[in-house]
């Protein structure tokens, strides 16, 4: 990202000296310590000549804190109960006191293992190896072996050598040892050549960065909603053409198409040649109006507000019986959600039936719709081979001239997803019976508009999906 890099870059020209100017009455950084110079092969960058090139441990005292779950014997010792800190509780310049333990310390190790005011902290070890916070708090806590505190040895801004621990954390120029569980040891630690201006300079150069960095912070945030945006600016975009598509503004109604009650009588004649063929009692197709308050939104005056039921038989699957091994076979696919997994059409599935399992279950005809009733209810998918299904699905298998794919289309719609949901029972485990399910509204368009929808949105889908 540009604020990532920005930052990276006004921290390097920080502590390079080219931020702020250099200003000879504020002295030099040899006045503030003198120790052995370091060789110009481990000076990893060009510093103004008031500056010097020091090692950690020239200008910080440093050392772990005490192991967690020490065998510090309580009843011979004296000491107290105190809060500690750990790795889990140590941010970039801020600390997280949502689990902070207690553990003994000793009197003899109150001193060693314990932060005060402006002392540093770094992380010894794991994936955050080497992040760093300031202890700018009023009161002392415990630290444990993983963290090891910096408290400096001569006049120092602080806030200065974080954004240099920043810096070289981010960019890579902190040392760690073991590949699996990266850790910061003390030795390694004790020589990290650190840029050390005249005190003076270090406090003017964090005033400079406390002005630029909250506007690097705050581009770092418009880039990450942008980010998100466009991340999920495809997925919206389809959500979008659907609602478009089954609300008949993707198309253009055409006079020739007829009207959606044509279509209500071959579905009408569809589902009596259906019953013709089973011993069940024959119920006519009324097609009643169904009541303005759930209709959910406009349509075509040619289409027409139908329900799922009155389109399609209504399927609810059924499982054969596990203790009858001769149910199962490999004659004919046994769908069930997780078959449902791979998109719009499945051909197959992890189970398959017997001719005489099928006859215990309940027959789909090749594309028929799947639509997932228990648990996460609304999952659909379009079966291309003829097979059953499970209980957790209820299956439409479409009457007359109604598109199986412009139905999938329909399901999968935000708008018919939230009436799914909203039907199903509000308990733990949400259940969609065949009944409430057979009374979903469905708004239904002339079968060559139907098409045309279908042609749109395949075109549509191929579109969003290249552009990624």
């Amino acid at each position: 990202m540009i604020a990532q890099s920005l930052k990276k870059s006004i921290l390097q020209e920080a502590i390079s000296g080219r931020l702020v100017p250099q200003i000879e009455s504020e002295g030099t950084a040899e006045e503030l310590v003198s120790c052995p110079e370091i060789p110009d092969d481990e000076q990893p960058f060009k510093i103004p000549s008031s500056w010097k090139w020091v090692r950690l441990g020239d200008i910080f005292a440093h050392n772990t804190g005490k192991t967690m779950n020490s065998n510090t014997n309580t009843n011979k010792t004296k000491g107290v109960n105190m809060k500690f800190i750990t790795t889990s509780n140590v941010y970039w310049n801020s600390f997280d006191f949502s689990s902070v333990k207690e553990m003994f310390f000793s009197d003899s190790e109150l001193d060693r293992n314990t932060l005060r005011k402006g002392d540093l902290v770094v992380c010894e070890g794991g994936a955050y190896y080497g992040r760093t916070a300031i202890w700018n708090y009023d009161y002392s806590i415990g630290f444990q072996n993983h963290l090891h505190r910096l408290r400096a040895l001569v006049p120092l801004e602080t806030k200065y050598f974080y954004y240099v621990m920043y810096l070289y954390k981010n960019s890579g120029r902190i040392e760690c040892v073991g590949a699996a569980m990266p850790a910061l040891s003390s030795k390694a630690l004790h020589i990290i050549p650190l840029p050390l201006p005249p005190l003076s300079e270090q406090r003017r150069i964090v005033t400079k960065l406390e002005t630029l960095l909250p506007k690097i912070d705050s581009l770092e945030k418009t880039e990450i909603r942008l980010s998100l945006l466009e991340s999920t600016l495809g997925e919206r975009l389809w959500k979008s053409v659907l609602q478009e598509a089954i609300s008949g503004r993707l198309t253009t109604q055409q006079p020739s198409d007829g009207s959606a009650d044509d279509l209500l009588e071959q579905i009408k004649a569809a589902h009596r040649e259906a019953f013709a063929t089973t011993q069940k009692k024959y119920k006519p197709l009324t097609f009643s109006p169904i009541p303005d308050s759930e209709i959910p939104f406009d349509i075509p005056e040619n289409w027409r507000w139908v329900r799922l039921g009155e389109i399609g038989e209504i399927v609810t699957g059924s499982t054969p019986s596990k203790s009858n091994p001769e149910f199962y076979g490999n004659d004919f696919p046994f769908y069930k959600p997780s078959d449902m997994d791979n998109g719009m059409e499945i051909n197959s599935s992890l189970d398959g039936l017997s001719k005489e399992g099928l006859q215990k279950s309940r027959f789909l005809k090749k594309y028929s719709v799947l639509v997932t009733c228990i648990g996460s209810v609304g999952k659909t998918s379009i079966i291309t081979r003829e097979g059953a299904c499970n209980q957790q699905i209820n299956a439409i298998m479409p009457l007359g001239s109604v598109s199986s794919y412009y139905l999938y289309y329909v399901m999968i719609s935000s708008e018919i997803q939230s009436i799914l949901k909203m039907n199903a029972s509000a308990t733990t485990l949400p259940i969609l019976n065949k009944q409430k399910f057979s009374l979903i509204p469905f708004p239904l368009p002339p079968l060559s508009e139907q098409l045309r929808i279908v042609s749109k949105l395949e075109k549509m889908r191929s579109v969003l999906d290249k552009r990624g």
